[in-house]
C-alpha cells in the first residue's frame, strides 16, 4: 500500500463517509480485508447524524459544524467518546455534540471537561426553615454533594435505618457528634487517572455512589485510601457471577456494580446506587442469573414499576445494549443507554 494514499483516506472529512453509508447496512460490506468492527462504528456514526433524532435542528447544527471543521472518522469517534456520558441526558448530549464538532480535534477532550463540569450549582447553599400553622415544621438544608454526602454517611452510622432518629441521638448527647464516616466508592475512569495523578485533576468531576460528586484535586487532597475504596472503570467483562446460586447481589457485586452505576439507571433518576435495591435485567424468575452483567441499580420506585417480563408496552423496562444498561421507552424508539458519568 502506497503511505501517503493511506494517510490521505485517513485525514479525509469523515462526514463525508458517513454521508455514502446512508441506507447501508454491515452486509453491504461484508468482504475480505474490510474491518467489521470500523464498518459498525461508521454505520453507528451515520444513524447519530442522519438518523431520527428528536432535535434535528442540533444534528443539523452539527452536521453544518462538521462541514466547516471537516473532522476524520477517528476525530467523530473521540467526539462520541465524550458524548456518552451524557446519553441519558439526550438533549445535552446533542449540544455537546454540536460544540464539540466545531471544536479544533486537538481541543475536543479538555473543551468537553469543561463543559461537563459547568453544571449548574442549584440553590444557594443554607439552612431553611418552613412553619406552619398545624402539623410538623420543616428544616431543610442545602450544601455540595460531598457535604451532603458525608453527612447522610455520617447519620448512617448513628442509626442505618431512621435519618431523624440519628440526628436526636446526635443532638441529645445520645452519640458522638461525630461519627465516624461510611467508605464508598469513588469511580475514576482510567482515562482522567493519568491527569489526577499529574496534578491536573481540578476540571475533572468524580462520582461517588452515596449520591457525592468531587474534583480530581479534592480526591487527592482527601487521600484515596481514606475513601474506602477507588474504582477504575474499564470495559471488562464477567469480573464476579453468581448465576443461579443466590438470588440477592453479594457485597462484591454491589460494590463493583455501584463502580459502574453511581446511581439508578433509570432516565433522570438521582437516586444514589448506596440506596438502590439490585435489579435482574433478565429476571430471575425467568432464569435471569445473579451476574454482573444482569444486574443494575433500581430506586425502590423504579425497580417496581419496571416490567421485568414481556414486552414494554406501559412504563418502560431495563434492558442490556452493548454491553450497557438501557431503558426501553413504552412507546418504541431506540433504548436510552444509560451510564455512571455525572
Amino acid at each position: 500500500m502506497n503511505p501517503q494514499t493511506y494517510f490521505q483516506a485517513h485525514s479525509a472529512p469523515g462526514l463525508d463517509l458517513v454521508a455514502a453509508c446512508v441506507g447501508k447496512s454491515a452486509q453491504d460490506f461484508a468482504a475480505p480485508g474490510i474491518d467489521a468492527v470500523r464498518v459498525a462504528e461508521v454505520l453507528d456514526l451515520t444513524s447519530i447524524y442522519f438518523g431520527e433524532t428528536a432535535y434535528p435542528g442540533i444534528q443539523q447544527e452539527a452536521r453544518r459544524a462538521l462541514a466547516q471543521t471537516q473532522h476524520t472518522i477517528d476525530t467523530l469517534l473521540l467526539i462520541e467518546a465524550q458524548v456518552k456520558s451524557w446519553r441519558n441526558k439526550p438533549r445535552k448530549a446533542w449540544r455537546l455534540r454540536a460544540t464539540l464538532c466545531l471544536t479544533p480535534a486537538a481541543s475536543i477532550k479538555a473543551t468537553a471537561r469543561k463543559l461537563k463540569a459547568r453544571t449548574s450549582t442549584g440553590p444557594a447553599e443554607g439552612v431553611r426553615v418552613t412553619r406552619r400553622k398545624k402539623g410538623n415544621h420543616t428544616l431543610s438544608m442545602t450544601a455540595s454533594p460531598l457535604e451532603i454526602a458525608t453527612i447522610l454517611g455520617k447519620l448512617k452510622a448513628v442509626d442505618a435505618h431512621d435519618r431523624l432518629a440519628a440526628i436526636r441521638k446526635i443532638f441529645q448527647g445520645k452519640s458522638a457528634p461525630v461519627a465516624p464516616e461510611v467508605s464508598t466508592n469513588v469511580i475514576v475512569d482510567l482515562g482522567d487517572l493519568a491527569e489526577i495523578s499529574a496534578g491536573k485533576g481540578d476540571d475533572i468531576v468524580l462520582s461517588m455512589p452515596n449520591g457525592g460528586t468531587m474534583t480530581g484535586a479534592q480526591l487527592v487532597a482527601h487521600r484515596l485510601a481514606e475513601h474506602g475504596f477507588v474504582t477504575l472503570v474499564h470495559p471488562v467483562h464477567g469480573a464476579v457471577n453468581a448465576y443461579r446460586l443466590q438470588r440477592f447481589a453479594n457485597d462484591k457485586q454491589r460494590l463493583m456494580l455501584s463502580g459502574v452505576y453511581p446511581r439508578c439507571v433509570w432516565p433522570d433518576c438521582n437516586i444514589p446506587a448506596e440506596e438502590c435495591q439490585f435489579h435482574h435485567i433478565k429476571a430471575w424468575v425467568d432464569g435471569g442469573y445473579t451476574n454482573v452483567d444482569n444486574l443494575a441499580p433500581l430506586c425502590k420506585y423504579h425497580n417496581g414499576i419496571n416490567e421485568d417480563s414481556g414486552p414494554a408496552d406501559n412504563r418502560g423496562k431495563i434492558v442490556k445494549v452493548g454491553g450497557k444498561a438501557a431503558w426501553q421507552p413504552p412507546w418504541g424508539g431506540p433504548p436510552v443507554v444509560v451510564t455512571g458519568s455525572p
